[in-house]
């Protein structure tokens, strides 16, 4: 693309209106619940969406969304509105 990565960043950010790293954990967290719902546990849906560790999921999902990973895993319809 011929630019640098904080160009691409800023570029980002005046299109979509986020960041582009909130962009991908926003990508990485659809993975995961797509993988929940599908039956997969936690710990492998999280790794396989590209989480260093359940706990690091976890952290990134009280962080961007307010509830803990159990509430948002264990409440069937809060996956259900996604």
């Amino acid at each position: 693309m011929c630019i640098s990565a904080s160009r691409l960043s800023h570029l980002f950010s005046e299109q979509v209106g986020i960041t582009l790293k909130k962009y991908l954990t926003l990508h990485q967290l659809e993975r995961v619940f797509q993988d929940l719902l599908a039956g997969k546990r936690i710990t492998e849906a999280a790794l396989n969406a590209g989480f260093d560790s359940p706990s690091h999921f976890a952290s990134t999902v009280k962080r961007m969304m307010g509830l803990p990973a159990r509430s948002t895993v264990k409440d069937s319809e809060f996956l259900k509105v996604y």
